[in-house]
């Protein structure tokens, strides 16, 4: 009798075991990458972001596509952003190394969005973009991409909660207390 209750015990834990390991790759397969492809930085702080921002009714901020147009020392990326169920399509245009921002936020379907855009250099190597939302001026959700136009580099993405919000830049592109700081931290 006692090995049976050992069995049916150790039955148990590989079925809980089997059970965690399958709630840990849904995880890491819905967290791993963003809607572009981009790889995660911290895939449990997107994940607490993506939680946080559903009680503001906020279901999907992210970048799905980002393009860069233009020469050496003057570049237009053109990027689309999705918002809930509405895409917008953002161009900017970039000189070396020079931050865009919209002076004054986009309103998609009660929400505000700023955003935040910088080349990494001349040649535009790695592209950052940050998206910051708030709800009637309450922060909910901010989404960073970085695209890299150069070989061998991954793009990478990192979601952030509404109560823990970053910069986007402070003069140190490797301060991890910035988006872009995050977003170089695994290169």
């Amino acid at each position: 009798m006692k090995k049976l209750v050992s069995l049916l015990s150790l039955a148990g834990i590989l079925v809980l075991g089997s059970a965690c390991a399958k709630k840990n790759s849904d995880f890491a397969g819905r967290y791993a990458t963003n809607a572009s492809g981009a790889k995660a930085i911290d895939a449990g702080r997107s994940e607490q972001a993506a939680n946080f921002a559903q009680t503001y009714g906020l279901k999907t901020l992210d970048v799905i596509n980002i393009r860069k147009q233009g020469y050496a020392g003057s570049f237009e990326m053109h990027s689309t952003i999705l918002l809930n169920d509405t895409a917008l399509d953002i161009k900017t245009a970039h000189r070396a190394d020079e931050e865009v921002q919209t002076s004054t936020p986009i309103n998609i379907d009660g929400y505000s969005v700023y955003v935040n855009t910088r080349c990494s250099n001349a040649n535009c190597d790695y592209y950052f973009i940050m998206l910051s939302a708030y709800q009637n001026n309450q922060a909910v959700m901010q989404a960073g991409v970085m695209k890299s136009n150069t070989a061998g580099y991954s793009d990478t993405y990192q979601w952030i909660s509404g109560s823990s919000f970053v910069p986007f830049y402070v003069n140190d592109w490797y301060d991890k207390g910035t988006m872009i700081g995050l977003l170089l931290s695994k290169q």
